[in-house]
């Protein structure tokens, strides 16, 4: 009976620590971004390109949230600022709740990102948009430059760290060692 209680006692302490170790998150709110030129001194990385890949780190995780990142490789075609590579990454949130872009594979975009650590970062804040709704800011900014460095982007990276699993492996040997205990201190 004590080994039920322990059991149950253990599984619902897990799954208090597993509820409340999200982080806190808010709803995106921004201001309305300024003109191109202006958006283009502020950003770290202007260029467009076509979406080859939306690769999701966590797409098999056991909890979600609005802004997991996520990892878009793009076919860089035409550069103003930032970059010489013929394909780059961009790091975004999710989804656009958390001021994440959500782009599309195989669309084109005029991308102004971030620079964080050099990683490229993109959100629903900046100018970032659908190429074909560009229009203005492919005027106002003029001819872009082509790539001079020939990248190819490899995905394939090795296991990543996902939250969620380690969270489930502790509690799993939370709850094994509690069981060891109790079987010990029975057998005393």
């Amino acid at each position: 009976m004590k080994i039920i209680r322990l059991l149950i006692l253990s599984v619902l302490t897990f799954t208090l620590l597993v509820n409340f170790s999200a982080p806190v998150t808010y709803a995106c709110s921004c201001a309305m971004p300024g003109p191109p030129t202006e958006e283009m001194a502020r950003s770290g990385a202007v260029f467009t390109g076509k979406v080859i890949q939306i690769v999701d780190r966590n797409k098999t995780g056991l909890t979600f949230s609005s802004a997991d990142p996520m990892e878009v490789v793009v076919a860089v075609d035409e550069i103003w600022k930032g970059i010489d590579e013929s394909q780059v990454v961009v790091v975004t949130e999710r989804s656009s709740a958390s001021c994440g872009f959500e782009f599309e594979v195989n669309k084109e975009y005029i991308i102004y990102a971030s620079k964080d650590d050099d990683q490229l970062r993109a959100s629903l804040c900046s100018r970032t948009a659908l190429l074909s709704a560009a229009t203005d800011d492919l005027t106002e900014l003029g001819e872009g430059e082509k790539p001079t460095v020939d990248v190819v982007i490899d995905t394939s990276k090795g296991p990543f760290s996902n939250s969620s699993i380690w969270l489930l492996i502790g509690g799993a040997l939370v709850i094994v060692v509690g069981v060891v205990y109790v079987l010990r201190r029975r057998k005393s």
